[in-house]
């Protein structure tokens, strides 16, 4: 899958999210309205993940890619903290599997209304709680057997924000920017586009779709560490 090919799956999604507005027609219409569209994050995760297998099949690692895992930090039997990354990558060696990469994804960057600082924050108690003790459940299966974790100490974190739209022009870029050239080789910070993303708002066309240069970087940085 090619950063433009992605771009285009995250607009399909945008675009049939927005028609689901029109899902209740016929004889339910008038009767039943939704007044806002889907929320696309929970398949941005899963097409993310698919870029992720695709760019690293042919790795010669034992790879899994783990989306939205619950991972509880802690003993368990005493009170645990439960956390969500978006995505982990994990490296099975042995019976034992070490994750190695955590990417929190942002669709747009209206997050950053709360203030950008909270959200590197957030990631930097992640990590910290991840990389003492993690077990992980399996929450869509019936017999939920705890499975404990190595968070390698040097373990990468990233934020990725897919488009720059919804901010003042450059603002997510150069707070992206800091995070990497404040991360100390562990924290870094990723924007996929500048272009709008959903069709319903964008003066583009799917086929004007462009990635900037992060977005190849993170992945031959990914590959590479992955070798």
């Amino acid at each position: 899958m090619t950063s433009k090919e992605f771009l285009q799956k995250v607009w399909d999604l945008y675009d049939a999210a927005n028609h689901a507005t029109d899902a209740c027609s016929g004889a339910q219409a008038g009767r039943i309205r939704r007044g806002r569209s889907h929320c696309i994050a929970s398949q941005v995760e899963d097409l993310f993940a698919e870029l992720i297998y695709e760019s690293l099949k042919d790795s010669k690692k034992d790879f899994v890619v783990f989306v939205d895992q619950p991972v509880s930090v802690g003993k368990i039997g005493r009170r645990v903290k439960t956390v969500y990354p978006d995505i982990m990558i994990g490296i099975r060696q042995g019976g034992k599997i070490t994750i190695t990469h955590i990417y929190e994804l942002k669709t747009n960057t209206g997050w950053m209304r709360d203030g950008a600082d909270k959200c590197f924050e957030k990631m930097q108690k992640t990590r910290g709680w991840l990389v003492n003790e993690a077990t992980m459940r399996d929450e869509l299966s019936d017999v939920s057997v705890p499975t404990t974790l190595t968070v390698a100490q040097d373990v990468k974190y990233d934020l990725v924000v897919l488009t720059s739209v919804n901010n003042k022009p450059g603002k997510a870029k150069r707070f992206l920017q800091d995070v990497t050239q404040n991360g100390g080789n562990v924290f870094r910070g990723w924007l996929l586009s500048d272009c709008e993303l959903c069709p319903k708002h964008s003066r583009k066309t799917r086929e004007d779709l462009e990635a900037t240069e992060d977005f190849d970087a993170m992945i031959q940085d990914l590959v590479a560490e992955m070798k």
